[in-house]
């Protein structure tokens, strides 16, 4: 049995006339007759009575165009989802992001996303660079949020922020009310950094360029979310040296402490969106183009 059967068999039993339901399917008279009378001979009842010109349902037709109607309704709406589906509108998504991306970027690229596709479910996690480069090549996350460089040649990458070296100081430090910060004027500090374990290159990468201003920072706590760095600054443990943009300064105001540039050429961080090369689907193109969209209103 085909599906073009089940579609003469409904045509035929809507129209209750062949000629009519010929000219409804667009083929002539006497193949329709065939391929209704192969259809009885293979599920073996009769599904029309005939009588002259005039045909009418069986009881076992009228039982069968019931579930012929819910057949091909059903197929219909898988047609429909699978249509949709290739189109990115449904599906389901899993996306990892560091902790600096918690507050405003995935908000608004979320946001974004579902407001355009509603029906896609999407996850997320708050994960370690290094922990989403590892679920990603485990297949177990779709899309991460990570700062470079990555460096697994299996991955794509989209930059979608750039960031700078910020001194966080107490708010009645001597150099508070400075503009810019040099970093050889913290030598003599004591560090809160984030921790070497969670992110060996940030980690590495700081400590050198206060190697390279002549001092190595003295360490004294080590802090992973940057609300708990901002407290430990504000209770006067030490100063602390993250990686951000200078629009969260507003948000600092009241809090205890300051966040000033550092004056030193040094390059940017880059914050990006990683994803598996050979991961064509349509739900993650979609987010991709979400995400561009934000990204280059941002820098306008």
């Amino acid at each position: 049995m085909e599906l073009r059967h089940l579609r003469y068999f409904l045509a035929v039993a809507e129209e209750l006339h062949v000629g009519r339901a010929a000219q409804r399917l667009h083929i002539a008279q006497p193949p329709l007759s065939r391929q209704i009378h192969d259809l009885e001979r293979e599920i073996g009842v009769r599904l029309f009575r005939r009588q002259g010109r005039r045909i009418a349902l069986t009881e076992a037709g009228q039982i069968f165009l019931q579930g012929v109607q819910r057949t091909l309704d059903q197929l219909g709406e898988s047609i429909h989802l699978a249509r949709r589906a290739d189109q990115g509108d449904i599906g389901q998504m899993t996306i990892g992001f560091v902790s600096a991306a918690a507050m405003r970027i995935v908000p608004n690229m979320l946001r974004e996303f579902r407001a355009l596709h509603p029906d896609v479910t999407v996850q997320v996690r708050s994960m370690t660079s290094r922990d989403q480069i590892a679920a990603l090549q485990r297949r177990d996350l779709t899309l991460g949020v990570v700062r470079l460089p990555v460096t697994d040649p299996a991955l794509a990458s989209q930059v979608i922020l750039r960031e700078s070296l910020l001194a966080i100081l107490p708010d009645t430090h001597p150099l508070a009310q400075q503009e810019q910060i040099p970093l050889q004027a913290l030598s003599q500090e004591s560090f809160i950094l984030y921790p070497r374990a969670e992110g060996p290159v940030i980690y590495d990468t700081i400590v050198s360029y206060c190697r390279q201003a002549g001092f190595s920072p003295i360490v004294v706590q080590e802090a992973s979310e940057g609300l708990i760095m901002n407290g430990l600054v504000a209770s006067g443990i030490g100063v602390a040296l993250r990686i951000g943009e200078l629009r969260d300064v507003a948000s600092l105001q009241g809090s205890g402490i300051v966040m000033k540039p550092i004056s030193d050429a040094i390059p940017p961080w880059e914050m990006a969106l990683i994803w598996r090369k050979d991961d064509t689907s349509p739900v993650l193109q979609r987010f991709l183009a979400v995400a561009r969209h934000l990204s280059a209103e941002s820098s306008n």
